[in-house]
Protein backbone atom coordinates (compact mmCIF):
# COMPACT_ATOMS: atom_id res chain seq x y z
CA UNK A 1 0.00 0.00 0.00
CA UNK A 2 0.98 3.64 -0.23
CA UNK A 3 1.62 3.90 3.51
CA UNK A 4 3.99 0.93 3.40
CA UNK A 5 5.96 2.50 0.54
CA UNK A 6 6.07 5.83 2.36
CA UNK A 7 7.23 4.11 5.56
CA UNK A 8 10.00 2.18 3.73
CA UNK A 9 11.08 5.33 1.92
CA UNK A 10 11.48 7.14 5.24
CA UNK A 11 13.43 4.22 6.75
CA UNK A 12 15.78 4.16 3.74
CA UNK A 13 16.22 7.95 3.94
CA UNK A 14 17.03 7.81 7.64
CA UNK A 15 19.50 4.94 7.18
CA UNK A 16 21.16 6.70 4.25
CA UNK A 17 21.45 9.93 6.23
CA UNK A 18 22.90 8.11 9.23
CA UNK A 19 25.37 6.20 7.06
CA UNK A 20 26.64 9.53 5.75
CA UNK A 21 26.48 11.79 8.81
CA UNK A 22 27.82 9.38 11.43
CA UNK A 23 31.13 8.75 9.61
CA UNK A 24 31.51 12.49 8.93
CA UNK A 25 31.00 13.17 12.63
CA UNK A 26 33.50 10.47 13.63
CA UNK A 27 36.12 11.82 11.21
CA UNK A 28 35.54 15.36 12.52
CA UNK A 29 36.01 14.25 16.15
CA UNK A 30 39.12 12.20 15.28
CA UNK A 31 40.69 15.13 13.40
CA UNK A 32 39.87 17.53 16.23
CA UNK A 33 41.39 15.14 18.79
CA UNK A 34 44.60 14.56 16.81
CA UNK A 35 44.98 18.28 16.07
CA UNK A 36 44.59 19.09 19.76
CA UNK A 37 47.20 16.45 20.59
CA UNK A 38 49.67 18.02 18.15
CA UNK A 39 49.50 21.22 20.17
CA UNK A 40 49.64 19.58 23.63
CA UNK A 41 53.24 18.93 24.67
CA UNK A 42 52.55 16.23 27.26
CA UNK A 43 49.91 14.30 25.29
CA UNK A 44 50.16 10.50 25.63
CA UNK A 45 50.40 10.05 21.84
CA UNK A 46 53.85 11.69 21.83
CA UNK A 47 55.42 8.36 22.78
CA UNK A 48 54.64 6.97 19.29
CA UNK A 49 56.99 7.64 16.37
CA UNK A 50 54.14 7.82 13.83
CA UNK A 51 52.58 10.61 15.88
CA UNK A 52 55.84 12.54 16.14
CA UNK A 53 56.27 12.32 12.36
CA UNK A 54 52.69 13.44 11.74
CA UNK A 55 53.14 16.31 14.18
CA UNK A 56 56.23 17.51 12.27
CA UNK A 57 54.25 17.32 9.04
CA UNK A 58 51.39 19.27 10.60
CA UNK A 59 53.63 21.95 12.09
CA UNK A 60 55.02 22.59 8.60
CA UNK A 61 51.48 23.76 7.79
CA UNK A 62 51.88 26.56 10.31
CA UNK A 63 55.06 27.67 8.51
CA UNK A 64 53.42 27.46 5.07
CA UNK A 65 49.60 27.60 5.25
CA UNK A 66 49.32 26.46 1.62
CA UNK A 67 50.76 23.02 2.42
CA UNK A 68 49.92 20.01 4.63
CA UNK A 69 46.23 20.61 5.31
CA UNK A 70 45.66 17.03 6.45
CA UNK A 71 45.54 16.25 10.14
CA UNK A 72 44.84 12.56 10.73
CA UNK A 73 45.83 11.56 7.20
CA UNK A 74 47.80 13.21 4.42
CA UNK A 75 46.18 11.34 1.54
CA UNK A 76 44.28 14.39 0.29
CA UNK A 77 47.45 16.51 0.43
CA UNK A 78 49.26 13.96 -1.71
CA UNK A 79 46.32 13.72 -4.09
CA UNK A 80 45.95 17.51 -4.44
CA UNK A 81 49.71 18.18 -4.50
CA UNK A 82 49.67 20.22 -1.28
CA UNK A 83 51.93 17.84 0.66
CA UNK A 84 55.34 19.29 1.60
CA UNK A 85 58.00 16.60 1.25
CA UNK A 86 60.70 19.13 2.22
CA UNK A 87 61.90 17.48 5.42
CA UNK A 88 61.94 13.92 4.03
CA UNK A 89 65.17 12.49 2.71
CA UNK A 90 63.64 10.73 -0.28
CA UNK A 91 66.90 8.89 -1.04
CA UNK A 92 66.47 6.89 2.18
CA UNK A 93 62.89 5.82 1.31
Amino acid sequence: SFLTILYLRNIISINLALSIYIPIFIVFIWNWYIHSAYHTDDHWLHEYEWFQNDKRIHLKHHENPNKNYGIATHFSDMLLDTFDYGFFNLEQC
